[in-house]
């Protein structure tokens, strides 16, 4: 029993150190601690390592990820000679100007959330009221063949994604933003998880909450990465009919049929194209890889996974980024696939005309 109660007392001692780090990036707390913070948060490390584009060889910075070696003459120019390599991994944060806190976004923002975080929780609250509360214990379940655990990661980055566009209308910066929308997101899910603990016939599931950290982890270091920000993560949803039959009413919903569900990841290249090959390479298509999940109902069940390939749009080139509110559209779009024609790779090679889900 000590060490459930270790574990516990170290996630909740993780999240309240993130909130302080948040804290303190707000200026709230005063201190030499501030210009550490700043650094680690971007926004001095981009004046650090950011090289300007233009001091670049052509397609040097491409992948955002690029070594410059000091004197090398290019078709651009001459390279900043120095003593030391530098290295160009991409911007942090954009370098933003110094404006004032929108206090009044900021309550407006924070109000909502807290409003939406309670009323789930209430509307939640019914997993866990109607069944026996026990001490804290661990159930870890792989079931679904993995599509449960990726729910937790898709849902983790997913939430601390749009807190923290919405905490951008405030104007406390992107570095900001993002330490603030981590915190909330894995603070939530913690907090599920740790409920779930309690509760006689689910417990504390080691892998969920891995799949919570891991999907705030990539939050975070996609914005703090110009390469890993090639990458959109996606979902898409289409009712199949086949859920777990082991599962109460509540819980008998979309988020549970894992059939219905598929995952997606999709990739930026048109910068990494051939000069030749660009102007027939529209900006706004990235190709996109998936998996599904087919004929699951039980573990039991002869599922299987299929594995796709297809193309999708790049919303950020549609909707113009020189706005936030552009940016949050942008984003939001970007984390969803869209039915698109698709090649399946595995077990059962075929054209599909329009994804749908299943086989």
């Amino acid at each position: 029993m000590a060490r459930e109660y270790v574990i516990c007392f170290i996630t909740q001692k993780t999240v309240q150190f993130i909130m302080l780090l948040f804290l303190l990036q707000l200026g709230l707390l005063q201190g030499k601690a501030q210009d550490g913070l700043d650094l680690l948060a971007g926004d001095q490390y981009e004046n650090m390592y950011q090289l300007n584009q233009q001091e670049q060889p052509f397609g040097a910075s491409r992948l955002g990820l690029t070594a410059v070696v000091p004197g090398i003459s290019t078709e651009r120019g001459i390279m900043p000679s120095g003593n030391q390599m530098t290295r160009n991994i991409g911007p942090i944060f954009q370098q933003e100007e110094a404006t004032p806190v929108n206090w009044a976004i900021f309550s407006a923002v924070t109000a909502t959330l807290a409003g939406s975080y309670t009323g789930l929780y209430l509307y939640a609250r019914e997993r866990w009221s109607n069944r026996p509360t026990v001490p804290f214990h661990f159930n870890e379940q792989l079931y679904a063949k993995g599509f449960d655990k990726l729910g937790h990661f898709y849902a983790a980055s997913s939430q601390a994604l749009i807190t923290s566009r919405l905490y951008d209308f405030s104007d406390i910066g992107r570095a900001r933003s993002a330490l603030l929308g981590s915190g909330i997101a894995l603070s939530a899910q913690t907090l599920v998880e740790i409920l779930d603990g309690r509760t006689s016939s689910l417990g504390f599931d080691r892998y969920d909450q891995l799949g919570n950290i891991l999907g705030v982890s990539w939050f975070y270091a996609r914005e703090n990465s110009t390469f890993l920000r090639r990458f959109n993560i996606r979902w898409f949803y289409y009712p199949s009919g086949r859920t777990a039959s082991t599962q109460s009413a509540y819980e008998n919903k979309a988020f549970t049929d894992y059939n219905s569900q598929s995952y997606w990841v999709s990739m930026r290249i048109w910068d990494l194209l051939p000069e030749k090959i660009q102007p027939y390479w529209p900006r706004f298509l990235v190709p996109t890889a998936g998996v599904s999940l087919n004929n699951w109902k039980t573990n039991a069940d002869p599922a299987y996974v299929s594995y796709h390939l297809s193309l999708n749009l790049d919303f950020t080139q549609i909707f113009p980024q020189k706005t936030k509110f552009g940016r949050l559209l942008g984003d939001l779009f970007n984390s969803v696939y869209l039915p698109a024609p698709a090649v399946e790779l595995h077990p059962n090679p075929s054209v599909k005309l329009i994804f749908y889900g299943q086989d």
